[in-house]
């Protein structure tokens, strides 16, 4: 008897401001001629994988598909561990991924994101106009105590 490997997928709700982890790519600076690796997105979409016993990955993309990341794990618990580690309360309940899907970027994509998830494009130029409403009031806080 043969029992069918293990594919969940959620979503990642936020971004979260200071992660635990930072997922990147290429190697360490001291190991690249002094070339620094470049961050990886941060992702709208985890999947858990098993791709047979003892090996499962955690695989991390963007609403659009794009990869931002992934782990190995020994055991779809221990993936499960990392994502809950990684992203908490920001990651919506898993959801199965159906046998027949063969394109799990594209089930990402469409199905799950039409769930609500959240856009992060008008979210990020929101952020990006308060942070400068907030350091510009700091940086006006700060001449006035000269």
């Amino acid at each position: 008897m043969t029992t069918a490997n293990v594919r969940l997928a959620a979503l990642v709700r936020a971004r979260i401001l200071h992660p635990k982890t930072l997922h990147s790519v290429g190697l360490p600076a001291a190991l690249n001629e002094g070339v620094m690796p470049h961050a990886m997105p941060p992702p709208d979409v985890l999947v858990i994988n098993q791709e047979g016993p003892g090996n499962v990955f955690l695989h991390r993309f963007t609403r659009s598909g794009e990869f931002a990341g992934d782990t190995w794990h020994a055991s779809v618990d221990e993936a499960l561990r990392q994502a809950d580690h990684e992203y908490g309360p920001a990651l919506t309940s898993w959801t199965g991924v159906p046998e027949d899907v063969t394109d799990i970027r594209e089930f990402c994509r469409i199905p799950l994101l039409n769930r609500g998830a959240p856009d992060h494009s008008s979210r990020r130029s929101h952020t990006v106009k308060v942070n400068a409403a907030l350091s510009e009031r700091l940086r006006n806080r700060m001449l006035a105590g000269r």
